[in-house]
């Protein structure tokens, strides 16, 4: 990033201009700083902390955001459409459009949405807040909303986790191609915000019911969310896998390599497998008990 855009302002200088930083690239400098300042108090290894984490990403959304505005900058200046496919330009780009501050307001909105857990707002609307406490695996998720919440209870978290995904996602894709990269970031903030919620002390659910939002959010492509669901039936009706996490690792993985045959943006394969990725890694430290994993066919049940 450093040399492409130093290199450019240079070209600037030569031509007798200036590109000034913009706000945006101030925005990155501070966001650094931040990250740097974090890694040395906090004594913590990098990335094994969610804070950490949570400023990584925000550090590298925010960093090629940045990168691109000056590019966008240096090409006006030097005299070209300011289009970065211009082919007039020293460089051509393999996406049109790149990550802005538009991308990471996006995918910050869809981490604090994700962050909400509407398991437990509904019990406590509802005044089940004991009872969603006896579960074994300490999950704020649909099933345990249903099973000692109520039907209520259940509804609420089920419409307001799959709610929390689609929006950010819906919304973001009103504007046609997004790039790559930004995409699968924004499809994997609310999931991340489910499973690391800043507002429970990063102590969140699995992120399934948000996971089919996410997909949903992608209307009118409806290929990834009919594929996960397809490989959800298969292996709970058809080719029973239990017990349930065990399950729920094989459909992510094997919707995971579906998703990379199907004809779909790339950004949504990226996506899909950075979810794949944080729903299995929760579900590896969960606190269900561990049973051995067993494979029946239906027609052997």
């Amino acid at each position: 990033r450093e040399l492409c855009v130093d290199g450019l302002r240079m070209v600037a200088v030569g031509q007798g201009r200036v590109i000034a930083a913009g706000r945006l690239g101030k925005i990155k400098t501070v966001s650094q700083i931040v990250l740097i300042l974090w890694m040395m108090l906090s004594h913590q290894p990098a990335l094994r902390h969610p804070v950490s984490i949570i400023l990584t990403v925000w550090v590298l959304v925010i960093t090629r955001g940045a990168a691109w505005t000056t590019l966008s900058k240096t090409a006006r200046v030097c005299g070209t459409s300011g289009d970065l496919t211009d082919p007039n330009l020293p460089f051509y780009p393999h996406t049109k459009g790149g990550p802005s501050m538009r991308t990471a307001l996006y995918v910050l909105f869809g981490y604090l949405s994700g962050s909400v857990l509407y398991a437990r707002v509904s019990a406590r609307l509802l005044r089940r807040e004991e009872a969603l406490s006896r579960a074994e695996d300490q999950n704020p998720g649909a099933f345990n909303a249903f099973a000692l919440g109520g039907f209520w209870c259940g509804v609420m978290t089920l419409l307001g986790d799959l709610a929390k995904g689609f929006l950010p996602v819906f919304f973001y894709c009103r504007r046609p191609f997004p790039p790559a990269w930004p995409l699968a970031l924004l499809l994997a903030a609310p999931v991340v915000g489910h499973v690391l919620p800043v507002f429970f002390h990063f102590h969140g659910g699995k992120g399934i019911a948000t996971s089919f939002g996410v997909l949903m959010g992608l209307f009118p492509e409806l290929r990834p969310v009919m594929a996960l669901a397809a490989v959800f039936i298969l292996f709970a009706a058809v080719i029973r896998v239990t017990p349930n996490f065990a399950c729920t690792i094989v459909t992510y993985l094997v919707t995971t390599a579906v998703m990379w045959l199907l004809p779909v943006l790339p950004g949504m394969r990226m996506g899909f497998t950075i979810i794949a990725a944080v729903i299995c890694m929760r579900l590896h430290v969960s606190r269900e008990a561990r049973v051995k994993a067993r494979v029946k066919w239906l027609w052997t049940l």
